[in-house]
């Protein structure tokens, strides 16, 4: 009956944080848009040569989406919100040999917003692209839930262990096996290393992350665009696609470079 009720409360918890942000809120991807992504992935893997002098940024898009023959979906700042990306900047860019998604990636660095940066991430089903200033990615944010079990076990430090004295030994076999001669473990007065409390140590793994991952993103910060909570040895975290990916990263490998004709 006392491993019930923490079963209990975490069944509960989750089901009324899926409650709360399943009606208007995108839902994790499924097997089917991991797969998408996947193929997305592989075309992003491409690589190229190319020297671009004033280039119109949607122009640059249009050209990096047929030349790999990924699906991008700019946010622009005409459609539909106060911030977005302006179709109409100019962008001066030289790279040889990269991938396709480190072209995308110096192009969107490049890319003036008037209040966030931008960067991309995956649409929150299929496997399109998304760019755009990241407080337009934030409206895609999602739950995801993390083990962190393992990161919370702690070895246990006997610092009280006894110490076997190799001398007493020795000596004791000298003197023929009588029985006095005192103990051959030497007494330690130091204490055990205590246990640090895992709701602290949970804690700890909160704050770096919402330290050195997009910290001007959490809602901890004064962000609006993730959300941490910890409970029960897991990690809730409601967050665009953009910062999923830097804490767990992808089931499928987005550096290793896929050669294709070069074109200048």
């Amino acid at each position: 009956m006392h491993r019930m009720i923490p079963c209990c409360i975490w069944t509960a918890v989750l089901c009324a944080t899926f409650a709360a942000g399943a009606a208007a809120r995108p839902e994790a991807p499924t097997e089917q848009d991991i797969e998408a992504r996947a193929a997305t992935a592989q075309k992003l893997r491409k690589t190229l040569s190319i020297e671009l002098t004033d280039s119109r940024l949607e122009d640059v898009v249009t050209f990096i989406s047929d030349f790999s023959g990924a699906v991008i979906e700019p946010m622009w700042i005409d459609e539909g919100g106060d911030i977005g990306l302006k179709k109409d900047q100019r962008i001066s860019i030289v790279v040889k040999d990269v991938a396709v998604i480190t072209l995308l990636e110096r192009v969107l660095a490049k890319a003036e917003t008037d209040f966030s940066p931008a960067t991309w991430q995956f649409a929150p089903s299929g496997g399109a692209i998304e760019i755009g200033p990241r407080g337009r990615l934030n409206k895609q944010a999602y739950l995801k839930i993390y083990d962190i079990q393992d990161m919370l076990f702690q070895i246990p430090d006997f610092a009280d262990a006894p110490q076997l004295d190799l001398d007493q030994v020795l000596n004791q076999g000298g003197q023929g096996g009588g029985g006095g001669g005192g103990s051959i473990f030497g007494g330690d007065t130091a204490q055990n290393v205590p246990f640090v409390p895992t709701e602290e140590l949970a804690q700890k793994i909160v704050d770096i992350i919402t330290e050195y991952v997009e910290p001007d993103q959490w809602i901890d910060n004064g962000g609006d665009g993730a959300s941490i909570r910890s409970y029960s040895g897991h990690l809730l975290i409601r967050a665009p696609d953009y910062i999923h990916r830097q804490l767990q990263g992808y089931p499928f490998d987005l550096g290793a470079p896929k050669r294709a004709a070069v074109r200048k």
